[in-house]
């Protein structure tokens, strides 16, 4: 942004739109300049003064969205194009903000398109993106997860999302303040209801079957020994604990500070509170090479894929066929269809030794 936006900006703060008039002359002087950036950020001014666009903004924006998609020039020459559209209406330029968000896109411009689209009260956007969900960048899935859910207009297309399995549930981050959003923090009671089948307000739990299945493992005592040789031949491969194991996963540092409770909900149900950084995904190459395992790494350039067993691969984005998550956790459920009652209470009993 130049020294001129900024200090627009800045002066934009302090006026309401009893200045219009009286500013409506400086204003179209500056607009002569045919500085784009310059231009877009008086045009934000005219908004805020309630004046009429001007036909310079006008058709800067309009040549504008025929240049924000055009991969050929540079990111910062794109951003400012979708700038340049950012007082556009909605139906006018909703196609080109829905193409910014393929995940080969500068994350940036993904990042900003969003921003543009959480301006908008339109249902169809929380349904469009709940349709894409899987296709979005990692980083783009946060800012989406927040349009999501703190757009009133879109609880809906989010819940229907949560209930068809387009979007798992560990993938929204759902800690107390979030689940509050869709529990207590709106007024809307189909809303309150829907949310309440999905989580409550201590938590989320999705396999309580599975979990009470397991429940006698608790009774028994374990060997920490047995636990030991339990943990290297099943957790290893994507977990560290103490010398042992691979950094894929979380690193289990604390986790003898947790009940075995808690620690046996964790392994069965990895998907009902899973960090977002630990999210499948799958990505296919060009040349048809299929890589699984989570996203370590992203930049404008490459997308870097950490797999089970501590392998790393990086690919080039310009060679990436299809990308996606796939909703859930690295950790697998069904632990409990391979492993006893005793082993399990071994593996919790080792978990939480201390001994590292």
């Amino acid at each position: 942004m130049s020294v001129k936006q900024q200090i627009i900006r800045q002066f934009s703060f302090g006026l309401d739109e009893k200045s219009g008039s009286a500013l409506e002359p400086y204003i179209l002087a500056l607009e002569q300049s045919g500085d784009p950036g310059l231009i877009s950020e008086l045009a934000q001014l005219r908004s805020k003064l309630h004046l009429n666009t001007s036909p310079e903004f006008l058709q800067l924006s309009q040549a504008a969205l025929r240049k924000v998609n055009d991969k050929s020039m540079s990111e910062s020459f794109r951003l400012q194009q979708l700038s340049l559209i950012e007082l556009l209406p909605y139906e006018v330029k909703s196609d080109v903000l829905f193409q910014c968000l393929s995940n080969t896109e500068p994350l940036k411009l993904q990042e900003n398109a969003l921003r543009q689209l959480s301006k908008y009260n339109e249902q169809e956007i929380g349904k469009k993106i709940v349709d894409i969900w899987n296709e979005l960048s990692p980083q783009t899935r946060r800012y989406a997860s927040d349009l999501l859910l703190y757009v009133e207009t879109h609880h809906d297309a989010l819940l229907t999302g949560l209930e068809n399995g387009q979007i798992n549930i560990g993938e929204m981050n759902f800690d107390l303040e979030r689940r509050r959003t869709l529990l207590w923090w709106t007024d809307n009671e189909e809303t309150k209801r829907r949310a309440e089948k999905l989580f409550t307000d201590s938590g989320v739990t999705n396999r309580k079957e599975a979990i009470d299945q397991m429940k006698p493992a608790l009774a028994l005592n374990g060997s920490v020994l047995d636990g030991a040789n339990v943990f290297e031949n099943i957790c290893s491969n994507c977990h560290i604990f103490g010398k042992t194991g691979n950094e894929v996963g979380p690193t289990l540092t604390e986790i003898g500070r947790k009940s075995k409770e808690t620690n046996l909900h964790d392994i069965l149900d990895p998907n009902a509170g899973v960090d977002t950084k630990y999210i499948n995904h799958r990505l296919e190459t060009n040349d048809g090479v299929v890589h699984l395992g989570i996203v370590s790494n992203e930049t404008d350039e490459n997308i870097t894929i950490k797999k089970p067993g501590g392998e790393s691969v990086t690919i080039y984005k310009s060679n990436i066929k299809e990308f996606r998550s796939l909703g859930t956790s690295l950790m697998m459920e069904g632990l409990e269809n391979s492993i006893t009652h005793q082993e399990m209470a071994d593996l919790l009993a080792f978990l939480q030794s201390g001994v590292e």
